[in-house]
């Protein structure tokens, strides 16, 4: 005669029985199915969940365009040969980003969009020239707040010794970081200016 035994808290469903001299613990097989048919009933239901979810979910108007992997494999080795190719030839680094980025299009299967044409060097000059006004008052800006910094040490503000110094580097670091966009903006406009002549 079985006797009950208590049940393990991983299976607190079923009921686990002993029996006397026989090694190992056994299941009911009624508790058995019962539990497991409860799981795979509550798995179906979670699965359905899912897929509805996923369908209102599902962005709409949105075109998606699966590749196999091998293919993905294939159109990434070409852009790197592209980039590789590009740097050899003597080109920089963003001349060799726009190899790569062009060997994509050419040779995915669904290319993202067609590939708009350079502007015209004035169209450029003068979109650019913007940008540098823009960084130019932002550098402006950040070198005022850098001066009003080092004016309020010599007026010995009493804001705290420690405060004053922080707010200098703060402004100091700032200003460094608009100068360097500047700069930047500047070498890429003479690079352009000298591509095109």
């Amino acid at each position: 005669m079985p006797t009950e035994n208590k049940p393990s808290e991983l299976h607190t469903e079923v009921k686990r029985y002993r029996f006397k001299g026989a090694a190992g613990e056994y299941v009911y097989a009624g508790d058995f199915d019962r539990v497991t048919a409860e799981r795979e009933a509550l798995q179906l239901r979670l699965n359905a969940a899912d897929q509805r979810i996923d369908e209102l979910t599902k962005p709409q108007g949105e075109q998606v365009a699966y590749m196999p992997v091998e293919r993905c494999y294939d159109v990434r080795a070409k852009m790197i040969i592209a980039f590789n190719e590009a740097r050899k030839s003597g080109g920089d680094l963003d001349d060799a980003l726009d190899a790569a980025y062009k060997s994509a299009l050419r040779f995915s299967q669904n290319p993202l969009a067609a590939e708009q044409h350079d502007r015209s060097p004035e169209d450029y000059a003068i979109e650019h020239a913007e940008y540098m006004a823009k960084s130019a008052d932002d550098v402006l800006a950040k070198f005022q707040v850098y001066g009003l910094a080092l004016l309020a040490v010599d007026e010995g503000v009493d804001d705290g010794e420690d405060e004053l110094l922080e707010n200098i580097g703060s402004a100091r670091g700032d200003l460094q970081e608009s100068l360097v966009d500047l700069r930047s903006m500047v070498y890429e406009f003479r690079k352009r200016a000298a591509k095109s002549r």
